[in-house]
């Protein structure tokens, strides 16, 4: 069995017209394309195991010449060990410096630890390293009873006593004097 399929004839001038149409348009592409300035990020911390265990989510805020980008790296639950990993971003900035937020959270989206790397100067057509090592943060006041911290809980029964020693002491109040 044979197949015929029509030939199609493509003039010269026609054929030509597509090529100059693509090349024009490859070269407006290429030559508009910005130079990058890659930056490899390390992430390492010094959270403990037991910790690290309930990590959840990690983030990370560029700071300085791209401010304004977040985004999460694959942190996954209950197995980020203290060598988070390496992500690599790139930046079509031409000038100033980079730096890097990594914020690591539990489950209610709470900051277990965080770091921002040195900063690092944009240097567009080249590929550099950095490193962040994520510290712990202190975990948030506990809430007592009344909904205030415990710290709060001190200032109040301070400011007590306060007040009660200067009811006392007050030489102009004969309450509590007999004659």
């Amino acid at each position: 069995m044979t197949i015929n399929i029509p030939r199609r004839r493509w003039s010269t001038r026609g054929a030509l017209g597509l090529m100059t149409l693509a090349i024009s348009l490859t070269g407006t592409t290429c030559s508009s394309d910005p130079s990058y300035t890659y930056v490899d990020v390390h992430v390492t911390t010094t959270l403990d195991p037991t910790q690290l265990y309930l990590i959840t989510s990690c983030e990370v805020q560029v700071l300085g010449a791209d401010s304004g980008n977040t985004f999460g790296l694959p942190c996954i639950e209950k197995k980020v060990s203290a060598d988070v990993g390496t992500f690599q971003w790139s930046s079509t900035a031409k000038s100033g410096t980079l730096q890097f937020l990594v914020r690591l959270l539990d489950g209610n989206h709470v900051i277990m630890g965080e770091s921002t790397s040195d900063p690092v100067k944009v240097s567009p057509g080249n590929h550099l390293q950095t490193s962040v090592v994520v510290t712990g943060v202190a975990p948030p006041a506990s809430a007592d009873a009344d909904g205030g911290t415990d710290s709060d809980a001190n200032v109040l029964t301070d400011a007590s006593s306060a007040e009660v020693s200067a009811d006392t002491s007050n030489p102009g109040d004969d309450a509590g004097t007999s004659d």
